[in-house]
């Protein structure tokens, strides 16, 4: 139902996990895939744990220290 959102989030994720790697690159879809299938397998999951809030400012500080624009992941963050 919000899979373009979610793949915008994940591709996120993935600029700042292959930053973080030196520019390692990954397989965007094998990995979307497999979140995709992990989602499937557990579709009542509600993804927000009480950590959510500091995952996702963890990466905005990693992002801004990396110099990467994410602005799919600042707007879930509420700015």
């Amino acid at each position: 139902q919000h899979q373009a959102f979610a793949r915008q989030v994940a591709n996120e994720v993935i600029d700042i996990q292959a930053a973080l790697t030196t520019g390692e690159e990954f397989d965007r879809e094998r990995l979307i895939q497999g979140m995709l299938c992990a989602i499937e397998e557990d579709p009542t999951h509600k993804c927000m744990g009480r950590n959510a809030p500091a995952r996702l400012a963890r990466a905005i500080a990693q992002a801004d220290s990396l110099g990467l624009g994410i602005p799919t992941l600042r707007e879930l963050r509420g700015n």
